[in-house]
């Protein structure tokens, strides 16, 4: 019974663990494309 008490809290972590990884994931990943794209505008002469 322990032994399955312990399981559940383990089971309930684990999918927020994949979230939290997934959910920063995306924030740098998005971040790094914005950055990127900030780095490629500045290289554009800005007339145009």
């Amino acid at each position: 019974m322990e032994f399955f008490d312990e399981f559940k809290i383990i089971g309930g972590i684990i999918p927020n663990l994949i979230g939290l990884a997934v959910f920063c994931g995306v924030i740098i990943y998005f971040d790094q494309t914005r950055k990127a794209k900030v780095r490629r505008g500045e290289k554009v002469p800005p007339h145009q």
